[in-house]
Order: C-alpha cells, then structure tokens, then sequence
C-alpha cells in the first residue's frame, strides 16, 4: 500500500501546482481582457 500512497501524494502535489498555476493564469488572461468579465 506503500506505492499507492506515494503516488496519491505525488499527484495531490502536482494537481494543487496545476491549480495554482491556473488560477494566476485566468487572473492574468481577465486582467488583459476585460470584456470577458
């Protein structure tokens, strides 16, 4: 059980990098158009 912990982690880690990632880029894609708000 020890590998699927470790890639339960591994993935949390990246999918919260993704997340953050996304977000500064929509607030920065808003900020350029903001006809889309």
């Amino acid at each position: 059980m020890q590998d699927l912990q470790l890639f339960m982690s591994i993935f949390f880690v990246m999918f919260v990098c993704y997340w953050q990632a996304h977000k500064a880029t929509m607030s920065r894609f808003r900020s350029e158009v903001p006809a889309l708000q």
